[in-house]
């Protein structure tokens, strides 16, 4: 069996986008939610075993209309599991068990490293044209 995957139209988009728990929409189907949400999904599961998936979401101010009835389950359960896995580092920003957050980190050493070797141009040319 093939999965689906969900296509948003614009209006969606921007009804996602709304939400604050919201970060981006990737690809026009992949919604990025914030770390905060992630975050406090997880809590609200494990202090209320009794609420839904769902309700967690729609207390959050997602409109369930646009997302699918599995949704909420699968993205709570994926959160629980890290959480599980990693604790509350997982959901921080710096946190070194994502993909994204790595490439996050080479990006910021390499731009350390290019303004390293721009003062390092202007050293260069002061010494240059103080020789002449």
């Amino acid at each position: 069996m093939i999965a689906r995957i969900r296509v948003y139209n614009d209006y969606e988009i921007m009804k996602l986008l709304e939400n604050p728990n919201v970060v981006a929409i990737k690809n026009r189907s992949q919604i990025i939610y914030s770390n905060d949400f992630k975050y406090k999904a997880v809590l609200e599961r494990l202090t209320h075993p009794e609420k839904t998936a769902r309700q967690i979401f729609e207390e959050e101010g997602f409109d369930m209309t646009i997302l699918s009835d599995t949704t909420p389950q699968k993205r709570i359960c994926y959160w629980l599991k890290k959480y599980e896995m990693f604790g509350i580092e997982y959901f921080q920003i710096t946190n070194q068990y994502t993909y994204t957050s790595k490439k996050k980190q080479k990006l910021i050493i390499a731009r350390k490293s290019l303004k390293e070797m721009d003062k390092d141009l202007k050293a260069i040319r002061e010494l240059l044209e103080e020789d002449k």
